[in-house]
């Protein structure tokens, strides 16, 4: 069977299924059993353990979960507001998809309220999470903006500082 870049070789890509040796088949079974393959791989990945770092307090009511590019400005911010005194946590997803969700329940525990911080016009992040992880706290929001420039420190200090002054205002009333 040729490979991609095989000198001589031509390797065709197909929507048909492909059994263990790469051999295309219309075969309804062996798509059936591909399938089941392919999802068994995915349940394993969602349990292994390493693709979630977790930052602050671990009995913080208040979460920012944060990935890519934008990590690094909200452990910036939340480092700055913990040497102040404020409780917080920051979950960094290394991995989005599949969403993991036993890791999550864990680090999630005692939250009662989450901030998905991200640099994305639709908000692809909160919304992964919103289809794929059914126990978010009520409270959770995004924060979500697009533009050319990153998101900043100063920008994630500001936000987890409403949303803690809000969970403040909610337990005083």
């Amino acid at each position: 069977m040729a490979v991609p870049g095989m000198r001589g070789g031509q390797h065709v890509i197909s929507g048909l299924e492909h059994d263990e040796y790469g051999r295309p088949t219309s075969s309804a079974l062996l798509h059936e059993h591909m399938s089941d393959r392919r999802a068994a791989k995915m349940e394993a990945l969602a349990e292994e353990e390493g693709f979630l770092q977790v930052f602050g307090d671990e009995d913080a009511e208040l979460a920012l979960i944060s990935w890519g590019s934008s990590k690094g400005s909200a452990l910036e911010a939340l480092n700055k507001l913990r040497e102040e005194g404020q409780k917080v946590k920051l979950v960094i997803l290394r991995m989005l998809f599949p969403v993991q969700a036993a890791q999550l329940d864990r680090v999630l525990a005692n939250t009662r309220r989450v901030v998905v911080f991200e640099l994305s016009h639709t908000g692809q992040l909160y919304r992964l999470l919103r289809a794929f992880y059914d126990n978010l706290p009520v409270h959770t929001v995004s924060y979500a903006r697009v533009g050319g420039n990153p998101l900043t420190a100063e920008e994630a200090r500001g936000v987890i500082s409403r949303h803690l002054r809000e969970l403040s205002e909610t337990l005083e009333a």
